[in-house]
């Protein structure tokens, strides 16, 4: 989602929800997963500036898990921790 206002101004967002449940095993799962970044940059200005940040809810991993009568697995998948990153764009 990006969402432009005051001009000058973009807003972007992004949001997931993932539910994993494995009913045989008893195990539920949820993650969210968001990032979002605010950019300003006026329209005769060279400079752009914008703040971001990933990993809002900061999760460490995603598990996932399977089994049947041979094989028995069991995924985690490590996400980054959170991040915040300052940005300074310029036009030449």
């Amino acid at each position: 989602m990006a969402y432009d206002f005051l001009s000058d101004f973009i807003f972007k967002a992004d949001y997931t929800f993932d539910n994993y449940n494995n009913k045989s095993q008893g195990i539920i799962n949820t993650f969210d997963t968001a990032s979002a970044s605010q950019f300003y940059q006026e329209e005769d200005y060279p400079f752009g500036f914008q703040v971001s940040i990933s990993n809002i809810f900061d999760i460490r991993f995603r598990q996932q898990n399977s089994f049947n009568a041979l094989i028995v697995s069991d995924n985690r998948t490590f996400v980054l921790p959170r991040i915040i990153m300052l940005k300074l764009s310029c036009k030449l």
